[in-house]
């Protein structure tokens, strides 16, 4: 066999360059036909500069596999060329799978085009930008994810790729959410409460207020209601009342 060896400079795929050696040695098969095989390598002065770096930086390595915030790395193409870990808490997906993917694989399509936007920001030069997204996982469940994304530069300020960390705030908006449900409508009947109803006489009062246009407020009474809570219980009146508001949900807009 005839092998030739040389150090060269590549291209990692951040897009800055790093010293690599390539080996290629020519072979031969038993009826003489030639085939090459090659091999690419750090080199080993890179190998031995980055041994103490990465010893020292093991540590914070450790810290951003365990976390369960997404800590992820795009390239120019947007693709992602990092991800820790929590890709399987948020994507139910094991990281290595999503390198390589775009990194609006999983975005719902109602928030692609504002996270499109925040993205090119950060290429067109903004340092750093803060957004919310929604994604989905693997099996179809929304995830609200709220990013901190920053551009990572080269030696000539040329932007190189994007860094940044995601936190998975589902919770905090079902909460929210919640809240601002129970502001809005009445426990028991699931019905628009007088908060509510309050605000919407207002927004009617200022529109008419405005021009030519009108309303109607009715009122609507249950007979007996008191006489069922007194004789039956409060469980019977309750009752009555759920029904009622069914009705009205049933047969009104």
């Amino acid at each position: 066999p005839i092998e030739e060896a040389r150090e060269i400079s590549a291209r990692n795929p951040e897009g800055l360059k790093v010293p690599v050696s390539v080996r290629v040695r020519r072979m031969a098969t038993a009826d003489d036909k030639a085939y090459f095989i090659c091999v690419v390598a750090e080199t080993a002065a890179e190998r031995g500069v980055q041994r103490p770096v990465q010893e020292a930086e093991s540590p914070y390595r450790d810290l951003v596999e365990f976390s369960r915030d997404l800590i992820w790395s795009v390239n120019r193409k947007g693709h992602w060329t990092f991800v820790n870990s929590a890709a399987k808490y948020i994507y139910g997906v094991e990281a290595a799978e999503l390198i390589g993917c775009t990194v609006h694989e999983f975005t719902e399509p109602d928030y692609l085009e504002r996270e499109q936007a925040a993205y090119q920001e950060l290429w067109d030069g903004k340092d750093w930008l803060e957004f919310e997204s929604v994604h989905h996982d693997r099996e179809g469940a929304l995830h609200h994810l709220h990013f901190i994304a920053g551009a990572r530069r080269d030696s000539a300020g040329k932007v190189v790729a994007i860094n940044g960390i995601a936190r998975d705030i589902t919770e905090q908006k079902v909460h929210e959410q919640k809240l601002a449900y129970q502001a809005s409508h009445d426990a028991l009947t699931g019905l628009f409460n007088r908060n509510y109803l309050r605000q919407e006489l207002e927004r009617m009062v200022a529109r008419a207020a405005r021009g030519n246009e009108g309303g109607v407020l009715m009122f609507l009474d249950l007979d007996q209601l008191k006489y069922i809570n007194d004789n039956i219980g409060h469980g019977a009146g309750d009752r009555l009342i759920v029904e009622a508001g069914r009705l009205m949900k049933k047969h009104t807009r």
